[in-house]
């Protein structure tokens, strides 16, 4: 099994610029990941036979071990966040975009039901406040877009694939309270 990949990181402040300006905050991260291993899979080969006296053919299929290059499960190809924040007094609030690229969940032997998670972009806000010293609130909303999370069998023999399930959770918040004691 071999992994490539490589990851780009950059945070800026803008206390340069002017007026309210200062107080704004841009962060952004992609990582980018190129995957391959080998594995035991199967071919398929259709035999045909005859018995005489008859001149129909029969047919007998057998599956022969086969060793197998493709990109490990569970790794996408590519993901990567925005963040657009703002920071002033005890108050701070950020909004991000997060991407997600398709990727494998399993693959089958014979290539025909592939589990395929599918990609999707989701927006979040998270906002804090505090209030004194010791006192912060916070909300972070995930989904604001209302994205569904969706997955798809692939088949790689025939070439198609089909959405197999899709569930969208909706909008969820979370409310805290911050004690530093």
């Amino acid at each position: 099994t071999k992994v490539w990949g490589i990851e780009f990181e950059h945070q800026i402040h803008f206390n340069f610029l002017p007026g309210l300006l200062k107080n704004v905050v841009l962060s952004y991260n992609a990582s980018l990941v190129k995957s391959e291993t080998w594995l035991i899979g199967a071919r398929t080969d259709t035999i045909q036979y005859f018995i005489p006296p008859l001149t129909t053919p029969f047919y007998r299929y057998e599956q022969h071990p086969i060793e197998v290059k493709q990109q490990l499960e569970n790794q996408p190809k590519f993901f990567g966040n925005v963040s657009l924040g703002y920071d002033i007094g005890g108050f701070s609030g950020r909004i991000s975009l997060f991407h997600q690229s398709e990727y494998n969940r399993s693959f089958t032997p014979t290539g025909r039901g592939d589990q395929i998670v599918n990609g999707y972009t989701r927006l979040d806000l998270a906002l804090k406040q505090k209030v004194t010293d010791y006192l912060s609130l916070m909300l972070n909303i995930s989904n604001l877009t209302n994205i569904k999370e969706e997955n798809s069998i692939n088949n790689r023999v025939n070439g198609y694939k089909i959405l197999n399930t899709s569930e969208r959770y909706g909008l969820t918040a979370d409310l805290g309270v911050k004690i530093d004691l």
